[in-house]
């Protein structure tokens, strides 16, 4: 009934924009259709079914209505069917987005609802994706609808509040204008079966352009709001940084970059009049040298200490300890099937769509060294950049080195040390594409027998296109990553503070996933793919997946 009501209202408000002839509507919106048919091998296996198919439509109906020249609201309608949900049996449907946005007095620009928010990789981030180096075309597509499903934006976080930008001249030759940006979001609902108050994301950053560079403050806090619950406990971290870009005027090729601040999270129990707060800082100090328009080098270091505490910075995208409806047990005994490469790009795992104030589970077999990015606490070391550098408008190469350790132990007084670099290529040539990727991770502690740790993962990606016509391409992919090694990773109490450290272990794990694919472009809106893809897993278990997608994109 709800759904009802507000497709009545928006039809009806455009039905009387129309009449009036003075304000605008556009419609735009997407229609997809994804089919999936899976085989499934294991050696021995009787008690588990071999094949699957699943797939979905979708449409989603976009409206933009204009009121007024200084006003736009967005919405967007979704209509779902499940593959086999025949005359409407597996339809759902509802809001994927609501927005309201305008001008105040050519000054101050306003947005209610929906919001796509981005600050620092210290203060509000979504980090990259840990599967990924340098993905091939063919695993983009599939890479595309989960960006779309999930609302990854970049690295932006979708939230539901109000955001509010403005800014000043200065006019100085020095100090030029002065921009501010505000937000304030709905993080959590209350619960009050758990006792669990409202939570709000609130924040903001002001930059400042001078004529050496931009100086900006950035602040994001996660709070509980009192008295929506019966309280017994109440939450809140703040974190508050300084950033700047300097230019140096004697010397144009190179510029400095700086962002450092503090985080202050205090635990507060109700029941017991107890408040405990945690503090801790963070720096990161770069230098940049561009010799050239061709290429670009920079060096950092970097400190994050033990107990900075940033929820909406410290987060991993994959919920690796979630498992798939598709294949989920292998084997007579009927064990959780382990998910691999080719889960995490189709089928349904688990992907966030926000953050709360616990740091999330990781797979170090992906990602070691700095899980959580740059905001990763307890780290120390260096980078070493080459974050761009062209040859003959053809050959794009990039690669990252990081050489960190520990600031303190992790349940002994030795100190991890690791080590990890990330290369990436882009090769262009008449009807060729070729792009690959390499991520290399080291992790090492010495010591006795219970502390020594020794873990190496890798991961692999190349894809290959070729334009077969001006609208046809065809299409290859490859992934693959080995883990080896052993690790104590870190079990987290509710205050963020090491519980106790389960061992971990990979016995020399392969998993392969190859693909190939043609590409059917028949217009600039309307694509086709078609793929068929083959996944290995040789780890503590072992199978096979084989894989055929139809995947059809319409946007208009």
């Amino acid at each position: 009934m709800r759904l009802i009501a507000i497709c009545f209202f928006v039809f009806t408000t455009i039905t009387t924009v129309a009449q009036e002839r003075v304000k605008k509507v556009e419609f735009y919106g997407v229609s997809k259709t994804n089919i999936l048919h899976q085989g499934y091998e294991v050696d021995g296996d009787t008690m588990n079914i071999s094949k699957a198919n699943y797939g979905h439509s979708l449409i989603d109906l976009g409206i933009l209505l204009r009121p007024s020249a200084s006003t736009e609201i967005a919405t967007e309608l979704r209509l779902r069917n499940e593959l086999g949900g025949f005359w409407g049996g597996a339809v759902s449907y509802g809001i994927r987005k609501l927005t309201l946005k305008g001008v105040v007095n050519d000054a101050i620009r306003y947005k209610v609802g929906d919001l796509d928010l981005e600050m620092t990789p210290y203060t509000l981030y979504n980090n990259d994706y840990q599967d990924v180096v340098n993905e091939a075309t063919v695993y983009q597509m599939a890479r595309e609808v989960i960006d779309y499903e999930h609302y990854y934006n970049g690295n932006a976080w979708r939230q539901q509040g109000v955001q509010s930008n403005f800014g000043f001249d200065l006019n100085s030759a020095t100090f030029k204008s002065l921009d501010v940006a505000l937000f304030s979001t709905r993080n959590k609902v209350a619960d009050a079966a758990s006792a669990s108050p409202e939570r709000l994301l609130s924040g903001g950053q002001m930059g400042l352009n001078t004529s050496y560079g931009l100086l900006m403050f950035h602040s994001v806090n996660l709070h509980d709001l009192k008295n929506t619950v019966n309280d017994l406990n109440l939450y809140y971290n703040s974190v508050n940084t300084v950033s700047a870009t300097v230019n140096l005027p004697e010397l144009p090729k190179f510029s400095l970059h700086y962002e450092g601040g503090t985080s202050k999270a205090n635990y507060e129990d109700l029941t017991e009049d107890e408040t405990l707060t945690i503090q801790d800082y963070f720096w990161n100090l770069g230098l940049s040298f561009a010799p050239s328009e061709s290429i670009k080098l920079s060096v950092n270091g970097i400190n994050t200490g033990p107990q900075f505490r940033s929820p909406s910075a410290q987060n991993v995208r994959l919920g690796y300890s979630s498992s798939s409806n598709v294949f989920p047990t292998l084997g007579n005994n009927l064990a959780v099937r382990n998910m691999g490469l080719l889960d995490y790009l189709y089928n349904d795992v688990l992907y966030y769509n926000t953050f709360d104030n616990q740091l999330d589970a990781y797979n170090p077999a992906f990602s070691n060294v700095m899980p959580y990015g740059l905001a990763t606490p307890n780290r120390k070391g260096f980078s070493f950049s080459l974050d761009e550098f062209t040859i003959k408008e053809q050959l794009n190469l990039s690669s990252d080195l990081y050489i960190m350790s520990e600031i303190i132990g992790s349940g002994t007084s030795a100190l991890k040390s690791f080590m990890k670099f990330v290369a990436k290529a882009d090769y262009d040539y008449k009807k060729w594409s070729v792009n690959a990727g390499l991520s290399y991770e080291s992790t090492s502690r010495d010591g006795q027998a219970y502390e020594a740790i020794e873990l190496t993962s890798m991961l692999f990606d190349f894809g290959l296109d070729f334009d077969l016509s001006e609208n046809i391409s065809l299409l290859w992919g490859t992934k693959y990553h080995t883990a080896d090694g052993n690790e104590l990773l870190a079990v987290y109490d509710s205050y963020n503070d090491p519980l106790y450290f389960e061992p971990t272990s990979y016995s020399d794990n392969h998993q392969m996933l190859n693909s190939i694919g043609l590409m059917v472009n028949f217009n600039e809106r309307s694509t086709l793919t078609a793929s068929a893809s083959s996944f290995v897993q040789q780890a503590e278990q072992e199978y096979k997946i084989n894989q055929f997608q139809l995947l059809y994109r319409l946007n208009f």
